[in-house]
């Protein structure tokens, strides 16, 4: 019976921590350009449920209620055994489901969605098709990687930076790599603007441009 109780507990504590930060999250975001109650074909009137779903999701992880690009990109690629390798996965697909202009942007929720492709991403493309003129995404960078271009990364285990408003030091791969030590398009953007806090900050950068802190966090100069 107690482990029965201590384990309610457990799942009722962890579940209101979840809920805090989905809270925190949707404030960060209120009135910023992932908040999409404004807009015409978002009728739930909710700030999360565009791209969250607490039950049924399509996507293990994040809890994810969007669908999922079909695409198949032309990569920016260096060797040609990269080609393949480096195909976009984990959060950077979820945000080429929005961003390459190939699903319609009230597909959530699993309805196919009716409303006009390509509206989420800057300039308005449809049906995006190459990543080749984009810094490439969900690539290894690790202390390996850096030291076989030397002349040009850091060593993202011992590069120090101050991701956001914190004051506190990390580490690049700590702060701005995925789990797979890759680069993603959460390297660079912070989708819920929980970082810098600057109203400017409509490119919802991981770190300020102001003297190049976000390039020279990885790159030599």
């Amino acid at each position: 019976m107690r482990t029965v109780v201590r384990l309610c507990t457990q799942l009722a504590f962890g579940s209101a921590l979840l809920s805090m930060q989905l809270v925190v999250n949707a404030q960060a975001i209120d009135g910023f350009k992932h908040d999409f109650t404004t807009k015409s074909w978002d009728t739930t009137d909710k700030t999360c449920v565009i791209c969250h779903t607490p039950h049924n999701t399509t996507v293990d992880w994040p809890l994810w209620n969007y669908s999922i690009t079909k695409s198949v990109y032309t990569l920016y690629v260096i060797r040609e055994e990269d080609s393949e390798r480096n195909r976009p996965e984990g959060t950077s697909k979820l945000c080429l489901s929005c961003h390459d202009g190939t699903v319609a942007v009230d597909a959530f929720g699993g309805t196919g969605g009716s409303a006009r492709k390509g509206v989420l991403n800057e300039e308005e493309k449809k049906n995006l098709s190459s990543l080749r003129p984009e810094h490439p995404i969900s690539i290894l960078y690790t202390s390996e990687v850096a030291a076989t271009n030397g002349s040009l990364l850091k060593n993202p285990t011992t590069t120090i930076v101050y991701v956001g408003d914190e004051k506190a030091p990390v580490t690049v791969d700590a702060a701005m790599l995925s789990p797979a030590h890759k680069v993603e398009c959460a390297t660079c953007h912070d989708v819920h603007k929980t970082g810098i806090t600057d109203e400017n900050n409509y490119a919802l950068l991981t770190l300020k441009m102001a003297d190049d802190q976000l390039c020279l966090a990885c790159h030599l100069k």
